[in-house]
């Protein structure tokens, strides 16, 4: 199993840590830790669904609105 985790330190959230720590010890859990996208991670992201020049024009937008989260970022580039 793959766990994604984003945004959230695992010291406000004991109980996923302790979830996360017992699964990676044990190998049944891989655990992938996605901080926030920068300016140019957004502008990436983004250009796929709107085209280059669209992304770089609304990427500092972007970027503001979501806080480089990536799933968020997904959901607000697909409404």
């Amino acid at each position: 199993m793959k766990l994604l985790l984003t945004a959230r330190p695992f010291d406000e959230w004991p109980d996923l840590a302790r979830f996360a720590q017992i699964g990676s010890t044990e190998g049944w859990l891989q655990l992938e830790l996605l901080g926030p996208l920068d300016l140019e991670g957004v502008r990436a992201l983004s250009s796929e669904l709107l085209g280059p020049a669209n992304a770089l024009l609304s990427a500092q937008a972007l970027l503001s609105l979501t806080a480089g989260n990536p799933f968020y970022l997904g959901t607000v580039l697909r409404e």
